[in-house]
């Protein structure tokens, strides 16, 4: 590839993501920062209202891939039906999926914006064995 050519995908890719950004951030839309670390989570804000949501998703390990899901189901965080591997069955009825953002290679980012109700959601890693370690967790959209 030339030396051009790899300078406009990097002009275009930055502008790209400043559009995902600046759409993010419309008066109605509610930003949510998602850090994926070596097996765990975190949302910040940690707590936010239904509506417009554009998740912010980076992977910020240093050495892996991660993915997020988030669900919407009444399981317990610790219930979710399995594959024969250990990850969760991404095919399940038991739960709706609402977001999710695959295959993250690490220092990468995603942004996700759905539309959100009131109730409770649960998120994971779906990578090997993540969901099994711990790289779950749970939040509850308020009305």
């Amino acid at each position: 590839m030339t030396k051009l050519k790899l300078i406009n995908m990097s002009v275009l890719s930055a502008i790209v993501g400043m559009s995902l950004v600046a759409d993010a951030g419309t008066s109605d839309t509610q930003v949510v920062n998602v850090s994926l670390t070596t097996y765990s989570t975190t949302f910040d804000p940690a707590t936010f209202r239904s509506g417009k949501v554009t998740f912010i998703i980076k992977n910020e390990a240093n050495d892996m891939v991660h993915e997020i899901r988030i669900v919407k189901t009444d399981l317990p965080l610790d219930k979710l039906p399995l594959e024969r591997d250990g990850s969760v069955d991404e095919d399940s009825t038991q739960f709706t999926t609402i977001a999710s953002a695959e295959d993250l290679d690490p220092g990468k980012s995603r942004a996700v914006t759905v539309e959100l109700e009131a109730g409770r959601y649960v998120y994971f890693c779906n990578k090997h064995n993540h969901y099994l370690i711990g790289m779950r967790g749970e939040f509850h959209v308020q009305p």
